[in-house]
């Protein structure tokens, strides 16, 4: 029998424990930079690099992603990752710097996220990435801060392509990106 290749290896993760129970690992990415980003049921997210596990953690005051439910993961831009939660909207982080910001719907910017309950993230050939979440479907351009919803209610007639609010804290009433 011939000796298993290195690159298929497989390894037990346990990246934490919570209230004496395991992380459950629900979602997994490597990025560009072969780091494997790990999303849990109710725990966040986790990176795998280097031989070493850590914790995600959000570099605003508000940090709320130990507790989220990480629904989806991808690699937006190189070196940019988005988790998408289950109600928190998109986590956007630098894996360089380790910065990071979310991304929300917000009910008075037809031009946000149309929900925040993020079910799948995709980033095509061309670069563009595709959000889905219960009420629609949209795609975002990273080189225009742009984006499109092609299925759902986004208060937006036509689904009309408009400048995207990706900072925290939300943005004022009527503006864009």
């Amino acid at each position: 029998m011939e000796a298993p290749d290195r690159n298929h290896e497989i390894r037990r993760l346990t990246p934490g424990h919570s209230r004496g129970n395991r992380t459950r690992g629900d979602r997994l990415l490597q990025d560009s930079a072969g780091r494997t980003w790990i999303g849990t049921h109710a725990h966040g997210a986790y990176l795998f690099e280097a031989g070493a596990t850590r914790e995600v953690r959000e570099t605003s005051a508000t940090s709320t992603l130990q507790s989220d439910s990480v629904i989806a993961i991808a690699e937006a831009t190189a070196g940019e990752v988005w988790l998408g939660t289950d109600g928190g909207g998109i986590v956007a982080i630098d894996a360089r710097s380790g910065t990071t910001h979310r991304i929300h719907h917000y009910p008075d910017t037809p031009t946000s996220l149309s929900d925040d309950y993020i079910y799948a993230l995709y980033r095509d050939r061309s670069g563009l990435v595709w959000v889905a979440n219960i009420g629609a479907i949209s795609q975002h351009d990273p080189q225009q801060q742009a984006v499109v919803t092609l299925f759902g209610a986004t208060g937006r007639p036509n689904a009309s392509v408009a400048r995207k609010c990706l900072r925290s804290p939300p943005c004022p009433t009527g503006a864009s990106g």
